[in-house]
């Protein structure tokens, strides 16, 4: 019998080699992914490489937190699959080595990669998400500031038109700014001003120009002799949105939420200002910080008797085992997330019942791979190898003998025809 640090070591190798290949395809599917969803940004903006390379930087985190867990069930369900259909596991049971001994290896790496991705929650994720929207935002500014030029009309945000007479070698800022807006109540205003600068404003959902001693000529087209004119050292005035509906989404609340660190999420949840379903997704947040690594040590759990079937299924076959039980992992979680926004469940339990469900399910599979019982129930079993089997041979055969009937009628109809 091998000793059990000998044995350790061994199953480690085997699941480490997977599992890199695991993180490199669910990565770059997800890295793809992100770049077709931001496609027209980049397009759009005529991004350099060093942007795109950025963007990618930032979202990095938010991709790497999903994929170890999906690539740490896909390494464990090869190697255990491998082992499996090698005939190794069958020598280690017949020489008393039990699964939940062999679990004690992939616990280890389950629990490393669980401190890892916790550590990426916590404080990766916030600042890539963070940084991502602030570059996006100020991309938008950047290049809108760019298509303006000098003592040309840039007509391009509705029912504003702009002029400027110069610009600033980095476009940053314009000398001499007229601002002509129509404003819904009937109102057409005017500004003036010695200094203008493009900027997003402080919810980011909105292109603002910030203006310098600036003075608005106001009317209202419904009393024509109403005239007011103001003057003000500095003043802002809000442009019509430039940002697409998926740019939008970007800066929503639910975003902003996931910019935020632990101590910022708790502040939220005491602010006396913030909504009910702010406060429900800043609960949401704080325990997906913690429900998503934790995921790494259940789907290990579920991976070891999943593999220990997966005899001779091979990489696809692994493939789509792992596949299998992320999407129901996500699922749950997705419609717990929304159902705690919306109050309609508790946050820690929207956020903890997919790892409590996939753990129950682990540990009852184990169990009965450790008694060497089939992973579904015993009626379960016996209803799917006899009754349902049985049932669909028999319908396979009556499906055979109607289509026999069927040619046999058409054979005749021609010979008949022919005889004619």
């Amino acid at each position: 019998m091998l000793r059990p640090r000998i044995l350790d070591r061994y199953l480690v190798r085997e699941i480490l080699g997977p599992l890199a290949l695991g993180f490199l395809v669910y990565t770059f599917i997800l890295l793809i992914r992100f770049l077709f969803d931001s496609a027209a940004l980049i397009i759009r903006r005529g991004l350099d490489a060093a942007v795109v390379g950025e963007m990618l930087l930032y979202n990095l985190p938010n991709i790497v937190v999903l994929t170890i867990p999906m690539s740490l069930l896909f390494g464990i369900l090869i190697a255990v699959g491998r082992l499996a259909s090698d005939s190794e596991l069958v020598a280690l049971r017949s020489s008393g080595v039990s699964l939940i001994t062999l679990y004690r290896p992939i616990l280890i790496v389950s629990g490393l990669f669980t401190v890892l991705n916790t550590a990426l929650m916590v404080w990766a994720l916030p600042w890539g998400n963070s940084s991502s929207v602030e570059l996006t935002a100020r991309i938008i500014a950047e290049t809108v500031a760019r298509q303006v030029e000098p003592r040309v009309f840039y007509p391009e945000f509705e029912g504003t038109l702009l002029y400027v007479f110069e610009t600033s070698p980095d476009d940053a800022r314009w000398r001499g700014v007229f601002l002509a807006q129509s404003l819904p109540t009937q109102r057409n205003q005017v500004t003036i001003a010695d200094w203008g600068e493009l900027k997003i404003d402080e919810a980011r959902d909105r292109v603002v120009i910030e203006l310098t001693d600036a003075c608005t000529h106001e009317v209202d087209l419904g009393s024509p002799g109403s005239y007011q004119v103001s003057c003000n050292e500095r003043v802002e005035r809000v442009l019509q949105d430039e940002f697409s509906e998926t740019q939008r989404a970007q800066f929503s609340g639910v975003k902003r939420v996931r910019e935020q660190s632990i101590p910022e999420l708790l502040a939220t949840l005491r602010d006396p200002a913030s909504s009910p379903e702010l406060r429900n997704l800043a609960r949401v947040e704080i325990h997906k910080k913690f429900s998503i690594p934790v995921a790494c040590l259940v789907f290990g759990l579920c991976a070891l008797p999943l593999g220990f079937n997966n005899r001779r299924g091979g990489k696809a076959s692994g493939f789509a085992l792992s596949i299998a039980v992320i999407l129901v992992y996500y699922i749950l979680l997705n419609n717990g997330e929304n159902a705690a926004q919306y109050g309609k469940m508790s946050p820690w339990l929207a956020m903890w019942l997919p790892n409590v469900v996939l753990a129950v399910g682990g540990v009852l599979l184990l169990l009965r791979r450790n008694r060497d019982k089939s992973l579904l129930l015993t009626r379960i079993d016996r209803w799917v190898r006899h009754d349902l089997w049985r049932r669909i041979l028999r319908l396979k055969r009556r499906r055979e003998a109607r289509q026999q009937v069927r040619r046999a009628r058409q054979l005749a109809r021609r010979e008949r025809g022919g005889g004619g």
